[in-house]
């Protein structure tokens, strides 16, 4: 749901002209993609919420993952007014939240991961920069709003 769905629906649009190019260089091709992600995630943590008491799934996790959701919405709906990295976001909502969790939890081991976090979220924003994917204002702004959805998600459920 979160990986093989939304490839195989931007593929599809994609083979039938909907977008120029899978790396979505211009702002208005990124709304309908990033939407249709955005509503495949919106029914996964649906069905997610539907078995977590059927099935062992931890809430925690649960949570992090609305918080996934919640950055992938926020994102579709900045798409439409302006272009922000994705790959920023995502990162750095993954980095955030992390930080939350070790912070609310006390929990040190979470140390070496979130360093390695870091490094790999300066990697990628290097990465969307030399590629001339992005400005540095669309990395910068993807990482602000991806860090703070999910460290702030994180802080208030978990």
């Amino acid at each position: 749901f979160s990986f093989l769905l939304p490839i195989t629906f931007i593929l599809f649009i994609r083979r039938f002209g909907l977008i120029s190019s899978l790396s979505l260089p211009e702002r208005r091709e990124r709304i309908f993609p990033f939407m249709l992600i955005s509503l495949i995630y919106l029914i996964t943590a649906y069905i997610f919420w539907s078995l977590i008491e059927r099935i062992y799934i931890d809430k925690r996790l649960f949570i992090i993952f609305l918080g996934i959701v919640l950055s992938l919405v926020l994102l579709s709906f900045i798409t439409i007014f302006f272009k922000i990295s994705a790959h920023s976001l995502a990162i750095s909502g993954i980095l955030g939240g992390m930080f939350a969790f070790a912070q609310k939890n006390a929990e040190e081991s979470f140390f070496v991961p979130m360093v390695l976090t870091a490094i790999f979220w300066g990697l990628v924003l290097a990465a969307r920069l030399s590629l001339k994917a992005h400005s540095p204002k669309e990395v910068i702004w993807g990482s602000v709003a991806g860090f703070f959805i999910n460290f702030v998600f994180v802080s208030i459920f978990i």
